[in-house]
């Protein structure tokens, strides 16, 4: 098989075979012999029927400011291409998405370990990127309770303030802020978190808060914290105002949430239309 150039010059010309293993169905080692960027494999046995023969690439980590990035595929050569397909498997819990623009790729629904795209036609590259979307995310968790109070003034801006107490021990946290969430202000544990501990993407994609290195040695609980203004809907208020909370990544438990709204005193809360039931009695405390 070729080896394209650019997986071929990241190989130790000595060791290639450290590089880029080969094995028959996943599991036994093949031997190789090099010629330049050609590769034959050298089977056990003759094989007859279908097999498998798994290539293994320790390629370097791709880096936040390189995304997206080409992922090389070595090509075999063959007289009968039909029996030549290259399938692209991305696990489930996995943040990595595949960019399949070329129509020649078929996407294989029933699967157990992920998604997954097959092609006959030869490939030589494949586009792949980081998804940072909280679909994607693997992150596991449980909130045994979340406090959320949201105060507004006579002009439709409100601010939120939102605590949640995480029954596990972590060390980040992936949240998504409103889309008109700004001034977010962030604690983990009682400790300001600055900017270096808050990954923040463009448009509104989800944030990742790190944990502070001098809670390091602390174990679960943890107690996150954090604070957003949002503007107000000019051309709603003050007839009717939505008020929206952070979300998590679909694998994150909340047990227990509590929400204190704060009004003007100017402003109520009804219940519209009149057959709809409320399902907490409200009350108003304080003026502000």
């Amino acid at each position: 098989m070729t080896i394209p150039p650019h997986l071929y010059e990241r190989l130790d010309r000595e060791f290639p075979d450290a590089s880029l293993r080969f094995l028959l169905d996943g599991e036994v080692p093949l031997e190789t012999l090099w010629s330049g960027e050609e590769v034959a494999v050298t089977l056990p046995t003759p094989l007859l029927g279908k097999f498998d023969i798994v290539i293994d690439n320790y390629s370097p980590g791709v880096k936040q400011d390189e995304i997206p990035a080409d992922l090389d595929v070595p090509i075999i050569n063959s007289v009968n291409q039909a029996f030549i397909s290259t399938r692209l498997i991305v696990p489930d819990q996995s943040t990595v998405s595949v960019d399949i623009n070329d129509t020649d790729w078929k996407r294989l629904n029933t699967i157990a370990d992920g998604m997954q795209w097959i092609t006959s036609q030869p490939v030589t590259q494949v586009v792949v990127s980081l998804d940072r979307s909280l679909e994607r995310s693997p992150q596991q968790l449980r909130i045994e309770k979340a406090y959320l109070q949201t105060v507004i003034d006579g002009a439709g801006h409100h601010v939120t303030h939102a605590t949640y107490f995480i029954r596990d021990s972590i060390d980040e946290l992936v949240i998504q802020l409103p889309a008109n969430a700004v001034n977010a202000r962030y604690e983990w544990n009682g400790i300001a978190l600055d900017s270096s501990q808050v990954i923040s993407p463009s448009n509104h994609r989800p944030i990742r808060l790190e944990k502070p290195m001098s809670l390091s040695m602390r174990l679960s609980p943890e107690v996150v914290s954090l604070s957003y203004q949002s503007l107000g809907e000019a051309e709603h208020w003050p007839n009717g105002l939505s008020v929206s909370f952070p979300v998590f990544a679909k694998n994150v438990w909340i047990n227990e949430v509590w929400w204190e709204l704060k009004l003007p005193p100017t402003q109520h809360l009804l219940i519209s239309p009149a057959s709809m039931t409320a399902q907490f009695q409200w009350k108003r405390d304080g003026i502000f």
